[in-house]
Formats: structure tokens, C-alpha cells, sequence
């Protein structure tokens, strides 16, 4: 919703601003608890608190929004809601410490952009 919806009246109210205070406190103590951990290594140096605490919260929302669905072992789906978790956990350990090694497909990419490169002046030289 943004403030054009909002009636006048509200935003100028007193109450509304305290709420809108309440609403951010979780939001300011994640990124606190985001800086923190960069300040004591445990979390890679080079994040941007703000963003690596709304990446996180989206990836925990998203987690419990399917969890319901990938609980359920249908014929299509082989994981348990409980491996799915431990996975979950393992990955954004692994974002946040820096232990997944982001570069390796890039390297990939360059090797493949300079072969099609090669291919493509083969046959604009024919």
C-alpha cells in the first residue's frame, strides 16, 4: 500500500507514526544483528547489511510459504520437509560465511562466450 491510499487523516495521526515505529523495530534489529556479525567475521565483509537482511527475511518467507507443499510426497516430489530445511540452513550458512564459490560459474560463461565467439567469426569469415 502506498501513502496515496492512505486517508490524509492517518498519516497525520500520532498513533499511526508510534505503529509505524513498532513495525520497523524488527527490521532495524535484524540489521543490526546482520552488521554485527560482519563486524565480528562471522558474516562475509563485503554484504550490505540492509540488503542481506531483507534477502534473508525473503528467503524465510518463502521457506515457510512452501514448506506445506514440499512436505507433501507426492509422486512428483522426493523431498522431505525436514532434508528440505537442513539444506535450507546449510545453503544460507554458506551465503552468509562466503563458503559457496560464486565465481566458478562465471569462469564457465567466459569459456562458453569466447568458444561461441570463435564459432561465430568461422562462419562470418565463410
Amino acid at each position: 500500500m502506498s501513502r496515496r491510499e492512505i486517508d490524509p487523516l492517518i498519516l497525520d495521526s500520532i498513533h499511526f507514526h508510534k505503529l509505524l515505529e513498532i513495525h520497523h523495530e524488527p527490521v532495524k534489529l535484524g540489521i543490526q544483528m546482520v552488521s554485527l556479525g560482519i563486524k565480528d567475521g562471522s558474516i562475509r565483509p563485503e554484504l550490505q547489511p540492509e540488503i542481506t537482511f531483507y534477502t534473508i527475511w525473503s528467503m524465510i518467507i518463502g521457506f515457510e510459504k512452501m514448506s506445506g507443499p514440499v512436505g507433501f510426497e507426492g509422486k512428483e516430489t522426493k523431498v522431505s520437509a525436514e532434508a528440505w530445511k537442513l539444506g535450507y540452513i546449510k545453503l544460507m550458512q554458506e551465503m552468509l560465511r562466503g563458503t559457496i564459490q560464486a565465481s566458478r560459474p562465471a569462469i564457465v560463461q567466459t569459456s562458453l562466450f569466447l568458444k561461441y565467439q570463435d564459432i561465430k567469426h568461422k562462419y562470418q569469415d565463410r
